[in-house]
C-alpha cells in the first residue's frame, strides 16, 4: 500500500508518505580501498574505469569493504558494483561519466554508469558529486533507436543505500533501481538537470529517482530535473517518501504502465 499525504507542486514543494515500516540497512565490512592505490589519477583527464573496476574487485575478493574515491575529478566508463560494498565519495570527489563521444557503446549500446543486478548490502554514499555530462545525451530522447545510459541502474538488488551525494546531468534517469528489489533507502541526496522547458538543453528523461520494489524510504532529497521526480511502478509496496524538496519535474508519479487497454 501507498499513501500520500500533502500537496505535491513542480515548484518548491514537499512530498509526504506514510509507511509500514524501515528498509533494513546495508552492512559493510571494515576494509577501505582507494581508488587512487589502484592507479586511478583525479586530474579531470585520465580515464579510469580500469583503476575503479580494480578497486571494487579486490574489496570484493577481501569480502567487502568500502571503496573510496578521494578528492579530485575521475572521469570513467561504466563500472559495476558488488555485493557489500560501499562506493564513497569524499568531499571535494567528483566521479565524471566519459563524454558521449568517448562513452563505449555510445547510443547504439551504451552500459549504464554504476550498475549492479542480483546483489545485497550496497551502499553509495559521500558528500561528492557524480556528474553525467549530459547534454549532448538529451537531444537522443527524440531519436528513434538511440539508446542512453542510466547513472545508477540497480536490479533484483536488496538493502540499498544512497545518501548524501550530488548527482547532476544524467544522459537519462539519475536512479533506476528495478526488478523488485527490497529495502531500499535514498537520503540526502540532491539531484539536478535541466527543467524539459529549457529552451537551449531540455533535460528529457532525467527522472530524479525511479524505483520498483519492497520497502522504500525516499527522505530529505532535493531534486530539479527535466523528468519525473520520483516513480514507482507495478508491485511497489511500503514506500515512504517525507521532507523532500521538488523544483522543476513532473513530481510523484505512482502507477503502472497498461496493455492491451488494461491498468
Amino acid at each position: 500500500m501507498i499513501v500520500l499525504t500533502g500537496l505535491i507542486e513542480v515548484a518548491s514543494s514537499v512530498a509526504n508518505a506514510q509507511s509500514t515500516g524501515n528498509p533494513a540497512l546495508p552492512v559493510i565490512p571494515d576494509g577501505s580501498f582507494n581508488i587512487a592505490n589502484y592507479g586511478a589519477a583525479g586530474d579531470g583527464v585520465t580515464t579510469n574505469t580500469t583503476a575503479i573496476q580494480a578497486a571494487i574487485n579486490a574489496a570484493t575478493n577481501a569480502g567487502g569493504g568500502t571503496v573510496e574515491v578521494p578528492a579530485g575529478t575521475f572521469l570513467s566508463g561504466p563500472i559495476r558494483l558488488a555485493s557489500r560494498i560501499n562506493l564513497h565519495l569524499d568531499g571535494g570527489a567528483v566521479l565524471r561519466m566519459l563524454p558521449l563521444d568517448k562513452y563505449p557503446g555510445g547510443t547504439d549500446d551504451p552500459a549504464n554508469f554504476i550498475s549492479g543486478a542480483q546483489l545485497h548490502d550496497v551502499v553509495i554514499s559521500g558528500l561528492g558529486m557524480i556528474d553525467g555530462q549530459g547534454i549532448p545525451w538529451w537531444p537522443y530522447a527524440r531519436v528513434f533507436g538511440a539508446r542512453r545510459p542510466r547513472m545508477i541502474a540497480l536490479a533484483s538488488c536488496d538493502r540499498v543505500l544512497i545518501e548524501n551525494l550530488t548527482l547532476s546531468n544524467s544522459p537519462m534517469f539519475h536512479i533506476a533501481i528495478q526488478s523488485h528489489s527490497e529495502n531500499v533507502t535514498v537520503r540526502g541526496v540532491t539531484i539536478r538537470a535541466n527543467p524539459s522547458t529549457d529552451p537551449v538543453n531540455p533535460g528529457h528523461n532525467t527522472d530524479a529517482c525511479d524505483v520498483s520494489g519492497r520497502n522504500v524510504l525516499i527522505e530529505n532529497c532535493d531534486v530539479s530535473v527535466g523528468d519525473d521526480n520520483f516513480t514507482c511502478g507495478g508491485g511497489t509496496s511500503d514506500v515512504l517518501i517525507t521532507n523532500c524538496t521538488y523544483g522543476y519535474g513532473h513530481g510523484v508519479s505512482i502507477g503502472s504502465p497498461t496493455r492491451g487497454g488494461h491498468g
